[in-house]
């Protein structure tokens, strides 16, 4: 059954209410998680969303998880959101405040440059989430203020609603797979927004990003939670690439292979174990879940599928020696090979 567009559902809490039947339906950040279905019977706000409403409100948090309980929980209670991203230099909070009318904080943490903005209500937000009976009412159309980068200046505001943020998401299917989002986005900037409010809309879960997080362990994280769709630039995915543990992430499509490809191609960068101990499986795993077989999937190799695969994508022994070749490379790419070792690659910039 697709979600269908109902005019009275104007906030986020809304989309709570009409998910909620979405099973296990969590945000998990890099050191807590949040259930979205608890939420909707709880708080995260120390008791004091009643305090902010009406208000326009600066949500500055450090952590992505505690921000997006924050717009969850203030979507249509305060008059304005103004999303705070990482790297605001403090001297340009003050021209951001003036000119959004701030007139309370909400955070995760005691902040110098908070003190200095002589701002009364500050309200402190946690990962955990306490029920709650207090109904606060949600009469505001909420404007949401995104900033931009600030790499020419001072960050210039853009003004949304939730209206317009959520304009191109289009109805899910919720009689399909459970679908797991993750990103490398940073939630409090447009392109990581867009993914929360997919989550939320859809009653999906979504695994969040940190700024601060070696990119192994994210993925380690993306693997353990099922993440079925993942955003990033160019950039992030070249980071992937680059990580011992990018394979981590490709049994759930290996298993998407098996059930509805004809083929699948690998990550370049792998051992022979793998594909016998990982790959292999999860594609027979996909097959018989459709009722096909390998014979199904690969139909031109059938039974050379694993020389074939050996002979073209496994690049050593075993994973010892992979490690150490990778060792060798970033640390050749990064300058650390003297000037007469280092490899040239002609063209490369």
């Amino acid at each position: 059954m697709k979600m269908q567009r109902n005019p009275l559902q104007h906030n986020l809490a809304d989309w709570l209410r009409e998910n909620g039947r979405s099973p296990n339906w969590t945000l998990w950040g890099a050191h807590a998680s949040a259930s979205l279905n608890i939420l909707m019977t709880g708080t995260a706000l120390s008791g004091r969303l009643a305090d902010l409403a009406g208000r326009s409100v600066l949500v500055a948090t450090d952590d992505q998880l505690t921000a997006a309980i924050s717009l969850i929980e203030l979507d249509g209670v305060a008059r304005r959101l103004i999303l705070c991203p990482p790297g605001v230099a403090p001297a340009h909070l003050p021209a951001i405040v003036t000119d959004a009318e701030v007139d309370a904080i909400v955070s995760d943490r005691a902040a110098p440059e908070y003190d200095a903005l002589d701002i009364g209500l500050r309200v402190q937000c946690f990962p955990d989430i306490r029920p709650t009976e207090n109904t606060v009412p949600r009469s505001h159309q909420t404007e949401w203020i995104l900033l931009t980068s600030g790499t020419s200046g001072a960050p210039k505001a853009v003004v949304h609603n939730l209206a317009s943020l959520t304009a191109a998401i289009k109805p899910r299917d919720h009689a399909g797979p459970p679908i797991v989002w993750a990103t490398f986005y940073d939630i409090r900037r447009y392109g990581g927004l867009q993914i929360f409010l997919r989550a939320v809309l859809g009653g999906s879960s979504l695994v969040l990003s940190d700024g601060k997080e070696p990119v192994g362990e994210f993925l380690a994280r993306l693997r353990a939670r099922g993440a079925t769709h993942i955003t990033g630039t160019p950039s992030h995915w070249r980071r992937v690439l680059w990580s011992p543990a990018a394979a981590s992430i490709a049994p759930q499509y290996a298993r998407m292979s098996g059930e509805v490809a004809d083929g699948l191609r690998a990550h370049p960068v792998c051992t022979p174990s793998y594909i016998e101990e990982v790959m292999l499986p999860a594609v027979r795993a996909g097959a018989a879940k459709r009722g096909r077989s390998l014979d199904d999937f690969l139909g031109w190799a059938k039974q050379e599928l694993r020389p074939v695969m050996r002979r073209m994508l496994a690049l050593c022994a075993d994973q010892d020696i992979l490690n150490g070749l990778l060792i060798r490379v970033r640390r050749c790419l990064s300058g650390g090979a003297s000037s007469a070792r280092r490899p040239r690659f002609s063209g490369w910039t």
